[in-house]
């Protein structure tokens, strides 16, 4: 697994962070979500990674939200492929839980897969919100 950490500094920074816009394209108020999650990344209050492996490639922001980490947002194909070494960063940081919020069926499907029980759905004029968390044992 190579893991990239992606800060504002960085040459291709801004590359990288319209690679994150598609996760975003079904929340209703979609540009303004994504200008608030980048601008945390550049004010250091979340994290940008860059996770690869044989299987694919993730790009995702994350924030520790109550000894949970966050994923604010998440792009790429291999999320599958990828989830056991993010699953594993996160327990060996001691981190309680790992949270995703989502407006798509098909993650949805791909976290329940994982392991992931929804927690939360809000039915919004867009589509649906739903809130997925894997407790993390042992933390």
């Amino acid at each position: 697994m190579k893991i990239r950490h992606i800060k504002p500094k960085h040459a291709d920074f801004n590359a990288h962070m319209n690679l994150l816009k598609t996760a975003f394209d079904r929340v209703p108020s979609r540009k303004a979500e994504f200008l608030e999650m980048k601008r945390a990344v550049t004010e250091c209050d979340a994290s940008f990674y860059q996770m690869s492996d044989g299987g694919g490639t993730v790009r995702l922001v994350s924030q520790i939200r109550d000894n949970t980490f966050f994923v604010w947002g998440m792009s790429g194909k291999g999320l599958v492929s990828v989830a056991p070494a993010i699953i594993e960063r996160v327990s060996a940081c001691g981190y309680s839980a790992l949270e995703f919020v989502t407006y798509k069926p098909g993650m949805r499907r791909i976290l329940r897969g994982l392991g992931f029980v929804e927690v939360e759905r809000v039915n919004r004029s867009g589509g649906t919100e739903t809130r997925h968390r894997l407790m993390i044992e042992g933390n």
